[in-house]
């Protein structure tokens, strides 16, 4: 997508401590995170450091409106929008108002994000959620995202299997069809998903065909 339109607008959501505006080329990126967040990476890892045109915003999202600190930004033009390591902490309420929002402050945006499974959460990261929860954070785990992804008329283009991703990246070869059938909960478990608006699909073909 940057390769073909490099001015895009990249929207990164509980942007954390990536660097992906350091490390590709093009791409003009709004990260938001909670204030403390954006300070700690400000002293760090400095705007001014940066080689494509970035803006971060803090937002206290216990406090203040996520919509609000956003519609000075809202535009009608193709932007990609991240939202990783943020589902898990949202219950199907909060999710839906989230999509909702963006939405309507960005109607031609390609959505990408990460999901995990509440069955993949109890049997394979219990030890995480243990440490995530004695730093004060807790996932709400929606009973199904996918769901809220589709009410919100969002188009699953398409669905990437993250440990499968590892295990290829790895040099493991096994069948798939056979890795899915004795370790759904594995594959199914955390996935990175591509959806679109439904205005979003130049970006996807140009995409597609670089």
């Amino acid at each position: 997508i940057l390769q073909r339109n490099p001015s895009t607008t990249v929207l990164s959501l509980g942007t954390g401590f990536e660097t992906r505006p350091y490390r590709i080329s093009g791409g003009q990126w709004i990260e938001v995170d909670e204030p403390q967040v954006i300070a700690y990476k400000n002293d760090r890892l400095p705007i001014q450091h940066c080689v494509n045109p970035l803006q971060r915003i803090g937002v206290d999202f216990e406090t203040e409106s996520l919509y609000e600190r956003l519609l000075p930004y809202a535009s009608d033009s193709k932007i990609v929008v991240v939202v990783e390591g943020v589902f898990l902490y949202l219950n199907d309420y909060q999710i839906r108002v989230l999509l909702q929002n963006l939405r309507t402050l960005f109607p031609n945006h390609l959505l990408i994000g990460d999901v995990l499974t509440r069955e993949f959460v109890q049997r394979y990261s219990r030890r995480f959620d243990k440490k995530i929860n004695a730093l004060g954070a807790y996932y709400q785990m929606s009973e199904n995202p996918i769901q809220a992804f589709r009410d919100a008329q969002y188009q699953i283009i398409q669905k990437t299997s993250i440990n499968v991703k590892n295990a290829q990246l790895r040099g493991y070869r096994f069948q798939q069809w056979l890795f899915r059938y004795f370790f759904k909960t594995v594959v199914e478990g955390y996935n990175v998903f591509v959806l679109d608006t439904g205005s979003a699909n130049t970006l996807l073909r140009h995409a597609t065909t670089a």
